[in-house]
């Protein structure tokens, strides 16, 4: 981390390359880069109070695999009214391990401008783990996310965490729409719940 090389939220980055948040451990990096408007630092993206208290609950290591465990923080945010809103989700999901971790990804998160830090690679050092990964257990059970412009790889339901309540259904082919904003570039997320008919 290159504490001399600073840069704040809206304005254009002194280098290009990854950014981490000056005063947030919880927030996303971001890769920014010179030359266009489009390469500025953007908010800071990290948890609300929601998102703390699941970090809290499971700890940095059961986000997001400890589904048991935040099934029980929604289930009881539900029953005390403190959550109410499951957009995209059925009645009930929310005691269901299998949503209940979706339905608080889409209310665990928030941005705010802050001031960010350039980080610089090291010659030399990389995570090299995912190379000795077995490419079938990789495949098998990650579905990619798919940016804006691309077209949808499979017919059913996507989200995407850019907006609440955008989960709807996309056919095989059909080009996944941007929906700008401060977020960032817009990613669609193939949804838990497939079970609704096609609309």
């Amino acid at each position: 981390m290159r504490t001399d090389v600073e840069g704040e939220s809206g304005q254009m980055p002194p280098r290009t390359g990854v950014y981490v948040a000056q005063d947030d451990p919880h927030a996303t990096l971001q890769f920014c880069w010179t030359g266009s408007s489009d390469g500025r630092l953007g908010q800071a993206i990290t948890f609300n109070n929601w998102g703390l208290k699941a970090l809290s609950a499971v700890g940095r290591g059961g986000l997001w695999g400890d589904r048991d465990g935040l099934m029980r923080l929604v289930s009881d945010a539900f029953k005390r009214g403190e959550m109410t809103d499951r957009e995209g989700f059925f009645d009930g999901d929310e005691n269901d391990p299998e949503y209940a971790w979706a339905i608080l990804a889409g209310q665990a998160f928030t941005q705010r401008p802050c001031k960010w830090y350039f980080v610089e690679m090291i010659d030399g050092a990389y995570d090299d783990e995912a190379d000795s990964a077995e490419p079938e257990a990789v495949t098998a059970t990650h579905r990619p996310n798919v940016p804006a412009g691309q077209p949808c790889p499979e017919a059913g339901w996507w989200f995407t965490p850019a907006l609440t309540g955008s989960r709807r259904w996309f056919k095989a082919g059909e080009i996944m729409p941007a929906l700008g904003g401060d977020f960032g570039n817009t990613f669609w997320q193939r949804s838990p719940d497939q079970s609704a008919p096609q609309p």
